[in-house]
């Protein structure tokens, strides 16, 4: 078997004394150190993480109407200026496929019914004039009416930067497409050709009506599943295999905050995502499951959650997205948990990682030192806790102003095997670093 890039780095840290679990006081003052020097480009990424959880469960249903009440705006302009095209009889005749076209007449914008014999110009709800002889010849359109949907499809492409364009792309799609059929209708429009400057506004009604509908939203605007750039920042630099992963956000205040979600990437096939049984996430340790009984990430995590200075937290699962050979939860999965807490400053974050070990049943876990990539990836915390009257571990990291806390789990780093963190590996906290020769 082809050794993975993972394996190899791991035999090189073996190499130079430095393994993902070692031993002796070397280990301890490695870990002491990370905690003085954190990570700024970690610190970062888990920022920029954060924020956008933070947007999505507060943000989020505000832009979305305000991205619907613009398209809306041209749904309207489109039918007032539709309803002052003049046709004749023949432009109807046309219109309803009655005068037949060559072939070559097929796709935008000379092809206005859309799918054989098809009258869509009937279907939207404009109410278009009744056929008289003497409007032919005359122009379809005066100019300001080309400019007045000119500024709504413009400002529909602005809304869609402005309040969705740091987590979805499209924007500038929208604005191409605004720009390059009001470019034929004004085309067309100058050469008095009333049909296809109806064939444009129904192009235009069409879409508009179709990407503020609810099922677009869902499918391609979504928060849950969250995908686009903000999924993008939760993968790590170079995975080997499929990540799926599920978070519990949470974030007190006046008013509680929440939000729970799934989050991959845009690429994956539509196949995949049927496999998955849509459980809520994070219903587990382990991932999204149907079971009541089993243990939760936000109930195990209770001893290492300190309030004081705290803006947000959020409770992670790494799913390794393997093939099954039928439907299944996600909580099937192989799969390590995060959990997340963010502070009002690095010293806030700094005290909350010293409020933990002070508890009383939490120490370090001498003698061990866990590393999150390769021989010179920085060290994390390992540290046992009590939880129910069982001892539990787990390892953190103190990253800026981000407390991290990654594999808690009853099994001691000691005894777990060798790749118990590779669904890590698919995510934001595993460090590429390259062992140096």
């Amino acid at each position: 078997m082809t050794p993975t890039r993972r394996s190899v780095l791991r035999s090189l840290a073996g190499l130079t004394g430095a393994a993902a679990v070692g031993t002796g006081r070397a280990a301890a003052q490695e870990t002491e150190s990370d905690e003085e020097d954190p990570s700024a480009r970690l610190a970062a990424r888990t920022g920029r993480i954060m924020d956008g959880l933070s947007w999505f469960a507060e943000e989020y249903p505000a832009a979305i109407a305000t991205y619907r009440a613009a398209a809306a705006d041209v749904l309207n302009a489109v039918r007032e200026q539709g309803e002052s095209v003049p046709l004749t009889e023949r432009d109807v005749a046309r219109l309803d496929r009655e005068l037949r076209s060559p072939r070559i007449d097929i796709g935008w914008p000379y092809d206005v019914w859309w799918s054989e014999d098809e009258r869509l110009w009937r279907y939207v709800p404009i109410d278009w004039r009744r056929p008289q002889p003497a409007t032919a010849g005359a122009t379809p359109l005066d100019s300001e009416g080309i400019q007045a949907l000119r500024s709504v499809t413009t400002a529909f492409a602005d809304t869609y930067e402005r309040e969705l364009g740091e987590y979805f792309r499209g924007a500038e799609r929208e604005r191409r497409f605004g720009r390059t059929t009001l470019d034929s209708i004004e085309r067309f429009n100058e050469r008095g050709d009333a049909v296809m400057v109806v064939a444009g506004l129904v192009r235009l009604y069409r879409h508009y009506e179709a990407v503020a509908s609810e099922r677009f939203v869902d499918s391609t605007l979504s928060r849950d599943p969250i995908r686009s750039t903000l999924a993008e920042t939760f993968v790590a630099d170079s995975p080997e295999q499929i990540p799926l992963f599920e978070i519990d956000y949470r974030r007190a205040g006046f008013r509680d905050t929440t939000h729970r979600a799934f989050v991959y990437s845009d690429d994956i096939a539509e196949a995949r995502v049927q496999e998955l049984y849509r459980a809520q996430p994070v219903s587990t340790i382990d991932g999204a499951a149907v079971a009541t009984d089993s243990v939760r990430l936000q109930e195990v995590t209770k001893p290492l959650s300190v309030d004081s200075d705290r803006i947000d937290r959020c409770y992670v699962v790494v799913n390794e997205w393997t093939r099954p050979a039928e439907g299944y939860y996600s909580g099937e999965l192989p799969s390590q948990p995060l959990f997340v807490q963010r502070y009002t400053s690095a010293e806030a974050a700094q005290v909350a990682r010293e409020t933990i070990l002070s508890r009383s049943g939490i120490s370090r876990a001498g003698g061990v030192t866990v590393r999150l990539g390769g021989a010179d990836s920085e060290p994390w915390t390992p540290f046992y806790y009590p939880y129910r009257s069982e001892l539990w571990s787990g390892a953190f990291r103190r990253v800026g102003r981000h407390l991290l806390v990654a594999g808690v789990a009853r099994r001691p780093f000691v005894h777990r095997a060798d790749g118990w963190d590779e669904p890590l590996a698919l995510s934001w906290v595993w460090d590429e670093t390259e062992p140096t020769e």
